[in-house]
């Protein structure tokens, strides 16, 4: 993982210097004193230009690129997860005795392998030592959503378990399960 984010760092700084290079040689071959300014049509004139052009552009287009990787490869927390909870239930949920999951409404939670969720209709939501999900849930509610689900349920890239919490009896779980 560290060479990996070496890389990922390296390559900016590389393209950096790239890009150093290529202004030093526009600004040698086009900026401050020319003593010999020559008006003719020769292409070879053209050269240093695009060559600092060259070196320049692979900077700008990591500058504009970057932030979207950056998003999409966000460097995650060991201990921390995320979890999608989407309330199709029909009754408004208290969560942790501090926020309110109403109907049809969807939220993600992080949660770190010492917290728990717990719903006021009696279903808990932990992660064990081994960092496990495990539920409790005494009415059979939860229904896991698999990977097929996630776009019908605009779950977001970084979760990393997703689940509905429908009406009593119509869940998919048993009392207790655990989700590796």
């Amino acid at each position: 993982m560290k060479q990996k984010k070496r890389v990922f760092n390296f390559i900016p700084n590389f393209l950096l210097g790239l890009a150093i290079i290529g202004l030093l040689i526009l600004y040698l071959g086009y900026g401050g004193r020319r003593l010999n300014r020559s008006t003719s049509t020769d292409i070879s004139l053209l050269y240093p230009f695009f060559a600092g052009l060259s070196l320049i552009l692979p900077y700008l287009i990591l500058l504009i690129i970057r932030p979207k990787l950056l998003k999409n490869n966000k460097i995650r927390n060991k201990n921390a997860f995320e979890i999608f909870v989407f309330n199709d239930s029909k009754e408004n949920l208290i969560i942790n005795r501090n926020s309110k999951l109403e109907d049809n409404q969807q939220c993600v939670f992080k949660l770190s392998k010492d917290e728990s969720l717990i719903f006021s209709n009696g279903i808990i939501i932990n992660i064990d030592v081994n960092n496990n999900l495990e539920t409790k849930d005494s009415k059979n509610q939860i229904i896991g959503l698999g990977e097929d689900y996630y776009t019908k349920y605009n779950v977001p890239n970084s979760v990393d378990w997703a689940f509905i919490i429908s009406k009593p009896n119509n869940g998919d779980t048993t009392k207790q399960k655990t989700f590796y």
